[in-house]
């Protein structure tokens, strides 16, 4: 599927980035990335079925995934019993955020800029917000 392959290459340097930067981490930078691309040179017709297919079906997989995982107290309340499903939990994360970040890069590909310009900066102010309570709220969470 044409542009799939352009959001593929757009997240795994996002997650790197990411891992580079945790505080900004993969999906951010996937959506910045995607932004500044799209700014650039506007992807053409034939790249937009990958990207909306990232942007919508991606998506909607990677928050399936991620509400579907054990939570930690879970994997302790259990016990050592649940070292592999703990080991399987660990990955089945690390595949939700690169999906994530796949999808918020194609999001971020698909963005008009001229339209978020004419909208004005209310709504850059509200993500820029959400942006930092998410971050604050995971970094309470992690230590």
């Amino acid at each position: 599927m044409p542009g799939l392959g352009l959001v593929l290459a757009l997240a795994v340097a996002s997650t790197v980035v990411g891992k580079e930067f945790p505080l900004v981490g993969g999906p951010v930078t996937g959506i910045v990335l995607g932004v500044l691309l799209a700014a650039l040179k506007k992807p053409g017709a034939r790249l937009r079925p990958g990207i909306g297919f990232a942007s919508k079906r991606i998506l909607q997989a990677s928050v399936v995934l991620l509400g579907s995982q054990l939570s930690l107290a879970q994997i302790v309340h259990v016990g050592v019993g649940s070292i592999p499903v703990s080991a399987a939990h660990h990955g089945l994360s690390e595949l939700s955020v690169f999906l994530i970040t796949v999808a918020l890069s194609a999001t971020g590909l698909s963005t008009d800029l001229a339209a978020l310009r004419r909208t004005g900066p209310r709504p850059l102010i509200l993500g820029a917000c959400l942006w930092v309570v998410v971050s604050v709220t995971s970094l309470v969470l992690n230590s």
